[in-house]
C-alpha cells in the first residue's frame, strides 16, 4: 500500500499537468500537390469549454525541391455548432530574411515547419466544430506539399503578478 500512493501521486500529478488538446490531426495530399478548388482539408472536434483559451499550430510536410516559396498563405474556416462561420487568414514563413528553410529538414529532406497560427482564441458554443484549411496562393495546385497537420490545443495564460 505504501509503494501504491506515491504512484498514485505521481500519475495525478501527470494528468493534471497535461494541456488540453481539441484537435491534433493531419492531411497528406495525393501526388503532393495541394488542389486550391478541391475540397478542402477538414477536420471536426467538439469543444465543451467556453471558458478556456486555445492556441491553434500549423503544421506542413513540404519538399523544397518542388516548392521554393518564401511562404504558404492559408485560409481556416471555422464552422461553429450554431451555423456561425468565421474565416481567418494565415502566412506560414518557410524562409528568414536570409532566404534560409526555417523548419527542420528530415533524412528524405523534407521540411518540417510548425507555425502558432492563432493564440487566445475562445469558443463560445459548445459542440462540434469544423475547420476547412485550404491554399490561397494563385496557382491551382501547389507541387511539393506533402501534408499539413492542425493542432488545437489550451494556452497557458500567465497573468502578471
Amino acid at each position: 500500500m505504501k509503494k501504491i500512493l506515491p504512484l498514485l501521486f505521481t500519475l495525478v500529478l501527470f494528468c493534471s499537468c497535461e494541456q488540453k488538446v481539441l484537435l491534433d490531426e493531419e492531411c497528406t495530399f495525393p501526388n503532393n500537390k495541394w488542389m486550391r478548388f478541391d475540397e478542402p482539408a477538414q477536420f471536426i472536434f467538439s469543444s465543451k469549454n467556453t471558458e478556456d483559451f486555445y492556441n491553434f499550430i500549423f503544421s506542413a510536410s513540404i519538399d523544397t525541391s518542388r516548392y521554393r516559396q518564401n511562404g504558404l498563405p492559408i485560409t481556416l474556416q471555422l464552422s461553429s455548432p450554431n451555423g456561425e462561420t468565421r474565416t481567418m487568414f494565415s502566412d506560414i514563413v518557410l524562409r528568414n530574411y536570409q532566404g534560409n528553410w526555417l523548419g527542420e529538414f528530415d533524412e528524405h529532406g523534407i521540411l518540417h515547419v510548425s507555425q502558432q497560427i492563432r493564440q487566445f482564441y475562445s469558443f463560445n458554443t459548445q459542440g462540434d466544430y469544423t475547420i476547412k484549411i485550404s491554399q490561397r496562393t494563385n496557382k491551382y495546385e501547389i507541387d511539393g506539399i506533402n501534408g499539413i497537420h492542425l493542432r488545437i490545443e489550451e494556452a497557458k495564460i500567465e497573468y502578471p503578478k
